[in-house]
């Protein structure tokens, strides 16, 4: 349903949160219920993540509902012979070497990001997850967002809306302030520029394969 983006990943600078002597630690993983469109009793997780191998390996561990989420995307772009991008083509291939280059590669092994997945609160199967990147270098309270992905199954439940939201939830409970949410999405994927539209986001910039939405807080 949602677009991977097709934007390459851009390099991270190290950010250390700081506890000040006597307060309070600042936590890195939390979790609180909430329900979907249909009243279904739900579970949010997020973990902080502060270094590329535990992302890579985070990732690894969420693979299988990025599969099954962009299954159509990756079918399309078979077929039509089109690029993909970085995580559709790992995905495809299921090349751990190849995901191992990519983050090697990077010259800045630090990140921070949020990795936020939902749960059917029943029987705790993951149903989608998002992933938020700390983007200091494009301004205060940068967060671009990369990927959401909500199994097929899930879809049309308003999971989509829980996930893209929950950042704030947690910027207010760990103090990060975050000011603009952005991603991107391809052109031919209308269902999630519709989504995101919906939501309030605007295009703030076009590529020769998608768009770059951006939704401000308090804009």
């Amino acid at each position: 349903m949602f677009s991977i983006s097709i934007f390459k990943h851009l390099v991270l600078v190290i950010a250390f949160p700081i506890t000040l002597m006597g307060a309070k630690t600042v936590p890195n993983y939390g979790a609180w219920p909430d329900t979907d469109k249909n009243n279904n009793k739900v579970i949010l997780e997020w973990n902080k993540i502060t270094d590329y191998q535990t992302l890579l390996e985070t990732e690894r561990t969420l693979i299988p509902v990025l599969a099954a989420a962009f299954a159509h995307e990756i079918s399309e772009a078979k077929s039509f012979n089109k690029k993909v991008s970085r995580t559709t083509v790992l995905l495809e291939k299921r090349n751990e070497a190849l995901m191992n280059e990519y983050f090697q590669s990077k010259q800045v092994k630090k990140c921070t990001c949020f990795v936020v997945t939902i749960k059917d609160k029943e029987i705790s199967k993951i149903l989608g997850y998002a992933i938020f990147h700390v983007k200091p270098e494009f301004g205060k309270g940068f967060m671009w967002l990369e990927p959401l992905a909500v199994i097929p199954q899930a879809q049309r439940r308003g999971l989509g809306t829980l996930l893209v939201f929950s950042i704030l939830k947690i910027a207010a409970k760990i103090n990060q302030e975050v000011n603009q949410i952005v991603l991107g999405v391809r052109y031919e994927n209308t269902d999630a520029q519709a989504f995101y539209e919906k939501l309030k986001f605007s295009v703030i910039q076009e590529h020769e394969e998608g768009k770059v939405l951006s939704y401000v807080i308090n804009g």
